[in-house]
């Protein structure tokens, strides 16, 4: 059995609350500044939409960048123990935090006008300070069940720079055969690069 489709069951359950609360909440919000009521509208602030909306595509990002922990020989079994679990529990964890805090609950605002300028600056430290665990805790999954990624980044950045080489080492040294490979539009651009004129000297 993987352990992996056993222990994500409760952070995909505290994932979809937190996109369902958070889309409760800001709907709420839109509802209420479109009713008949002009003495009850929401004042939008820009800065709180943006974290709003990362807020709700980064949940959707974790949840799709989830899928290959599935693969045994990506992260296996072995792999996970209290820590792990804990570590990638505490992402949905934290997503639900902010969720709850960074749009005001629609029985906060009842018959009354709301200023998101001003929700933003009063909560403005719990929000920023919940988003910075947030980046810590995706940093640490990052690190821990995604390792391969970065060292397959970290490969394949070498490889384009030892093909650059190669094409480089290839002007340099072997230049007749290069020109006698190169079709007529392919020698037009290359005499407009910086690299032929170093050539000709």
């Amino acid at each position: 059995m993987v352990a992996y489709s056993h222990l994500s069951m409760i952070a995909f359950v505290i994932l979809g609350l937190s996109m369902v609360r958070l889309m409760i909440n800001y709907s709420s919000l839109l509802a209420k500044n479109h009713n008949d009521d002009p003495d009850d509208d929401v004042v939008f602030y820009w800065p709180h939409t943006a974290i709003c909306f990362i807020t709700f595509f980064t949940i959707i990002l974790f949840w799709w960048t989830s899928y290959p922990l599935r693969d045994l020989t990506y992260f296996p079994n072995e792999g996970w123990n209290l820590f792990t679990f804990l570590l990638y529990l505490g992402v949905p964890f934290m997503f639900f935090m902010v969720s709850e805090v960074v749009a005001p609950q629609p029985d906060t605002y009842k018959d009354k006008s709301v200023d998101l300028r001003e929700y933003y600056y009063k909560n403005h430290k719990v929000i920023l300070g919940l988003a910075w665990s947030l980046q810590l805790l995706l940093i640490g999954n990052l690190f821990v069940f995604f390792h391969g990624e970065v060292e397959s980044l970290k490969q394949k950045e070498q490889l384009e720079g030892y093909k650059r080489a190669s094409i480089i080492k290839g002007i340099l040294f072997d230049y007749e055969r290069v020109l006698q490979d190169l079709t007529l539009e392919q020698l037009e651009e290359a005499k407009g690069h910086t690299l032929w004129t170093h050539l000709q000297k």
